[in-house]
């Protein structure tokens, strides 16, 4: 599942899956039993619709909270130099639990990334953006994406 419970799981694991096949493509009825909500992403993904959640302060906050950790792991020793990629992969991750709500601090914080990406010692205020991402309102949801 993805970083909370209660959220639908993220279809990461099944892109690479259809990317990885030979034909670029696999029946969707070769797809293990899963959620039936999870099916219904997966079958407008292969159809080439948007596959989308709602936005999750708290996995953002989870996501920078782990670049932190890995990052201070990885300023220990020279031998932990790919530790940096776990920690981009984290930042990332946290932006993605943050567009479509919050597209504004998605973009603040794909910016730091980008620093950190061009210059791996750059240091990233992981804390300014935590506090920014908790003080951000409620994301308003529609009818159809209430959590």
């Amino acid at each position: 599942m993805g970083c909370c419970g209660d959220k639908v799981p993220k279809v990461h694991s099944l892109q690479a899956v259809v990317v990885n096949t030979p034909q670029n493509l696999i029946p969707v009825t070769s797809v293990p039993p899963i959620n039936p909500e999870l099916r219904l992403q997966f079958e407008a993904f292969i159809r080439g619709g948007e596959v989308t959640r709602p936005s999750c302060k708290n996995c953002a906050c989870k996501h920078l909270s782990q670049a932190r950790a890995i990052i201070s792991e990885k300023q220990k020793a020279p031998e932990y130099r790919h530790y940096y990629w776990f920690a981009m992969g984290h930042i990332a991750e946290a932006e993605d639990e943050l567009v479509r709500s919050y597209p504004q601090m998605a973009a603040v914080i794909r910016a730091e990334r980008l620093k950190l990406e061009h210059d791996p010692n750059y240091l990233i205020s992981f804390e300014s953006l935590v506090d920014a991402v908790t003080s951000l309102p409620d994301a308003q949801f529609g009818p159809a994406e209430k959590k």
